[in-house]
């Protein structure tokens, strides 16, 4: 019964040696899955960053040439219009006039 009871201490032992090993190389494979998952996650956000920088441009750069495009379009405008000053002086007058 005494190498019964030694060859169940054994295989206990072995037993013990075989989930403590297990825990460790689980242990390592989750923390490189998780610095794996890290460096993915790391390069995903640089190239989000990287295209909403690069749409961000893009974007600036049509509304500068939609600006550009209406200012000039308005001083084709202005530059266009006949001065009346001697309209705009009697409105003036006139307003002048009402208020006082």
């Amino acid at each position: 019964m005494s190498d019964t009871l030694e060859k169940l201490i054994g295989v206990e032992k072995t037993a013990v040696t075989l989930v403590a090993d297990a825990e460790t190389e689980a242990n390592r494979r989750k923390a490189q899955v998780r610095l794996e998952v890290q460096r993915a996650r790391a390069e995903l956000a640089r190239q989000l960053a990287e295209t909403s920088e690069k749409a961000l441009s893009e974007a600036r750069a049509r509304v500068e040439q939609d600006r550009s495009r209406k200012n000039e379009e308005h001083r084709r405008k202005l530059a266009a219009l006949s001065l009346n000053r001697a309209e705009f002086n009697r409105l003036v007058a006139s307003y002048i006039g009402k208020g006082s």
